[in-house]
């Protein structure tokens, strides 16, 4: 039976857990650690989600038996606000933890911490000599300004200060010679999770007194969250060059997560066969391979990404699939959307947004080329509406709407049928329901069933089918909403062709009122944009003589149109009828005058 259960977050435990075959990472950096001089600090470097916990799990597994082991998160300290006492809660940790501990040295240790934890809450610990920041572990401790005479309280916790370093070493000498181990292996979890400038202060507490022979910590942090919180914590003060210098100081070993390196393919499997997923119409290797395409070209390779990708797809999955299967092809594409959703939320929006567009041929192919936001009529507005910053984040979604077009056209033709897009506009209503935004028309389903019937009969008009007509660069216009007469169900089509210098635009539209149960049939022409429409010449007079003759209305701007025909909202082949008669007489009249010049 397929597993529907979802993806937590947990952490992997052990190697064997190992989903994205970084076994060699995890054993070099285990020997090293091992094998490095001490006192050694480590830094695993990674995104929020990119899999540090679980890295760091693994190691511990790898080197468990062979080092005393301590575990500190300072996320679950974090969440009570203990502020200052952050740092003193990772030393009581730590002492707590460490086997082989005689009562007398523990009690002795723990005294020195009380007498540090007066230092931090009377505010003695405070930076000094920031300007000169590359001797940093020697200046971050300064008690009270020097110009103060010191009480009797300041004096005592300055000598716990002292002290502390030395008391932890004889701690550590002791919990070797109890083990029979040769180092201490300290990890600190979730340290990006702190505010910044905490997770700094943190970090001068470690180095300043925790740096202890046959000692090797390993923190969970990256480099910007420092970077800011050193800029938090001391502003103006440092540049970057001595931002840098801070971090290197107290990080020997910086590690970054391979996340590029990331063995998708295993990961990627291992997910769809627990969701039970059967491989008909494509290959595994096929499927999985797409799959990865696209994951990679939109969320990335960070594992906590790409399970939320995967809950997101099995919750809608169910949801579809209380009325009917959702088929394989149905499967990829729901995924795809997803992606898009996750990934590119603007481009996601704008799709659901003009999904009526999506039966026009050239909306969504569209997408995938980079002229088409940035020329054109409406290029430069679709450029703007998405909010895409740079030439590269639009590369981007240009290269990931290339694959993503492959799920809708899953036989590759270059040509959406009516099938393929009605699945399209079905799991795109499906995914709204997961979205941060309301996207929702507030159209019931008729004003859907009339908007795409109308739309079908148009593209199945002789406009369309016929060579003879292309010249005219018809195109297909429908609004997202109504506005004003046109209403969200409505069709236009419309073309254009030039004389000479001058330009004659027309158009014929499908209206239907709900109401009267009917579609109207118009046609219009306009000459308004005519260049030389002050000296249109013989033609657009003889152009006028016609229009008025046929019964066509016309306004102060020379905007002619005609109503041609009203039929019964459902009969579709009485309104394809008219198209391709009544409509087809009237272009070819304008045609028979345009050649008669």
């Amino acid at each position: 039976m397929a597993k529907y259960s979802g993806y937590t977050d947990r952490p992997a435990v052990t190697i064997n857990e190992d989903l994205f075959n970084i076994e060699k990472y995890i054993q070099g950096l285990s020997r090293f650690i091992l094998e490095c001089n001490t006192p050694m600090t480590i830094a695993i470097q990674g995104d929020w989600g990119s899999g540090k916990t679980s890295f760091m799990n693994m190691i511990k597994g790898e080197i468990e038996d062979k080092v005393v082991v301590s575990w500190f998160n300072t996320w679950q300290y974090s969440q009570f606000n203990m502020g200052d006492e952050i740092s003193l809660s990772l030393i009581r940790q730590l002492i707590n933890t460490l086997p082989g501990l005689d009562e007398k040295t523990s009690d002795s240790m723990k005294k020195i911490i009380n007498g540090v934890a007066k230092v931090i809450k009377a505010g003695a610990i405070v930076a000094a000599e920031i300007g000169g920041f590359g001797n940093v572990a020697e200046g971050v401790v300064k008690v009270v300004d020097g110009t103060a005479t010191p009480n009797a309280e300041q004096i005592d916790a300055t000598l716990s200060l002292g002290l502390l370093k030395d008391q932890f070493q004889k701690c550590i000498q002791q919990v070797l010679k109890t083990s029979g181990k040769e180092r201490v292996v300290v990890f600190v979890d979730d340290l990006d999770r702190l505010n910044p400038a905490k997770a700094v202060e943190l970090l001068e507490v470690l180095k300043l007194f925790l740096d202890c022979e046959k000692c090797v910590f390993i923190l969970a942090i990256d480099y910007q969250v420092v970077s800011q919180g050193i800029s938090e914590k001391y502003g103006n003060a440092l540049d970057e060059e001595k931002g840098k210098a801070f971090f290197d100081k107290i990080i020997q070993v910086p590690f970054k997560m391979p996340v590029a390196l990331y063995d998708m393919y295993k990961f990627i499997n291992n997910m769809l066969e627990e969701m039970g997923f059967k491989y008909e119409l494509t290959g595994k290797d096929e499927t999985i391979e797409y799959y990865i395409k696209l994951i990679r070209a939109s969320i990335g390779s960070n594992p906590r990404a790409i399970k939320r990708l995967f809950n997101a797809y099995l919750l809608l999955k169910n949801i579809y699939g209380v009325d009917t299967e959702l088929d394989e092809v149905g499967q990829r594409l729901l995924f795809a959307i997803l992606c898009a959703q996750l990934s590119f939320e603007n481009l996601y929006n704008y799709i659901v947004l003009h999904k009526g567009d999506i039966s026009n041929g050239e909306f969504l192919p569209s997408l995938k080329e980079q002229k088409s936001y940035l020329d054109g009529k409406n290029g430069s507005s679709i450029y703007k509406e998405l909010g895409i910053k740079n030439d590269d984040e639009l590369r981007r979604i240009c290269n990931f709407m290339e694959i993503f077009y492959k799920a809708i056209d899953h036989n590759d033709d270059n040509d959406l049928s009516e099938e393929e897009t009605e699945k399209l506009i079905k799991l795109l209503n499906l995914s709204s329901i997961i979205t941060t935004n309301d996207l929702s028309e507030n159209k019931d389903e008729k004003s859907w069933i009339v908007r795409r019937s109308n739309r079908r009969l148009v593209k199945q008009s002789i406009f369309f089918t016929q060579k003879k007509y292309k010249e005219f660069n018809f195109k297909i216009y429908q609004s997202n909403q109504d506005r004003g007469d046109w209403k969200f169900q409505d069709v236009s089509a419309y073309g254009d062709f030039s004389i000479q210098k001058n330009k004659v635009e027309f158009c014929f539209h499908l209206q239907t009122d709900f109401d009267t149960e009917t579609t109207k049939i118009i046609f219009r022409f306009d000459e308004n944009n005519n260049p030389n429409k002050n000296n249109r010449g013989v033609f657009f007079d003889n152009l006028s003589q016609w229009a008025e003759a046929n019964d066509f209305d016309c306004d102060e701007n020379k905007c002619f149109s005609k109503l041609v025909s009203t039929v019964r909202y459902d009969n579709e082949d009485g309104i394809l009828s008219v198209l391709n008669n009544e409509v087809k007489s009237i272009l070819d009249s304008l045609k028979a005058l345009y050649k008669a010049l």
